[in-house]
């Protein structure tokens, strides 16, 4: 969609906030089919949002940001949707994310804003199934089809693609009991309302506080893959100790007698989704720039499944066919 189009729509969505002298600049990055653009003039900014139809979730994002917003959750604002052209106009909460700080200081910086961002979407993990009936459309839920399905994802978009793994090696571990029972004992724990892509570049940090955005893909599931997801996020380098030091931050405040067992078997999960979609992204959809970060993905997924021993199953998978990824890098 060019500038003048955009402005036309603003214009004639938002005719009490904008008049003439608007600028648009386009928002890059990111993996999926939503484009953003900051709109605005010397006194007002806002996100403008064109969403494409490549997933259905995109059109959630309005209702789940209002009702995220009633139960407590700082999230930015939805100021207008035209549903027609696919297009949202969102508050503008500024171009910080948690991602943006990832060189700071660890105690006086980054801890306080992670911790900080765990408690947030702690107020997302409060809403459990039995707890509320009055809900905006949801995505699946994750079950056992849901967590076969990661685990496909990253066998036909990471192991298939780029892992030195041969057929052999491969063949037994589809199919082992280990993996099965994975998704058996994740699937029979209570679940909660999570974000599902809670990463340090979806949370903002506005005015000093966190704030979530990309929850358009929330669904129930279970609270540590949520946590999972943050604090083995590859795009930041975090050291073993300070994610401990998260680790047990949460571990003293939750109710779960097994939270670390869970938080590690969910890390499992998500670190095969997360390689998957890095696969998919940097090979099928030429967007090379996430293939810099597999081979941290890969280090997190080898510490949590082999050195701690929650999925050693996976170790002949979790190493590159070196000459494959660098040409493809490199390109």
């Amino acid at each position: 969609m060019d500038y003048d189009t955009i402005i036309q729509l603003t214009v004639e969505k938002l005719p009490e906030l904008f008049g003439d002298g608007l600028k648009v600049s386009e928002i890059h990055g990111g993996g999926s089919d939503r484009h953003y653009f900051r709109i605005g003039n010397d006194f007002l900014k806002l996100i403008f949002c064109r969403y494409g139809v490549e997933k259905k979730e995109n059109s959630l994002f309005a209702d789940h940001s209002d009702f995220l917003g009633e139960h407590g959750v700082r999230v930015p604002r939805v100021l207008a949707q035209d549903q027609e052209n696919r297009c949202l106009w969102v508050e503008d909460l500024g171009g910080e994310d948690l991602w943006s700080y990832r060189d700071s200081d660890w105690i006086s910086v980054r801890r306080p804003l992670y911790q900080a961002a765990l408690l947030e979407v702690g107020k997302l993990h409060s809403v459990t199934e039995r707890l509320i009936s009055h809900l905006p459309v949801l995505n699946p839920p994750f079950n056992v089809d849901l967590y076969r399905w990661e685990f496909e994802y990253f066998m036909d978009n990471f192991v298939n693609r780029l892992s030195a793994a041969t057929i052999d090696e491969i063949r037994p571990v589809r199919e082992s009991a280990e993996l099965k029972h994975l998704r058996l004992e994740l699937s029979a724990q209570p679940r909660c309302l999570v974000h599902r892509d809670l990463q340090s570049q979806n949370v903002l940090i506005w005015k000093g506080m966190p704030a979530l955005i990309d929850f358009q893909g929330m669904r129930y599931g279970l609270p540590e893959y949520d946590v999972a997801s943050l604090i083995f996020d590859p795009y930041v380098v975090m050291s073993k100790e300070e994610r401990e030091d998260l680790i047990r931050f949460l571990e003293s405040r939750s109710n779960n007698a097994d939270f670390r067992g869970q938080l590690l078997r969910c890390a499992v999960q998500r670190l095969m989704q997360v390689l998957g979609a890095y696969g998919f992204l940097g090979l099928v959809k030429k967007k090379s720039a996430f293939l810099k970060f597999i081979p941290r993905g890969l280090e997190n997924l080898h510490h949590v499944a082999v050195e701690q021993g929650v999925m050693p199953v996976l170790e002949p998978m979790l190493s590159l066919r070196d000459d494959r990824f660098l040409k493809v890098l490199i390109s």
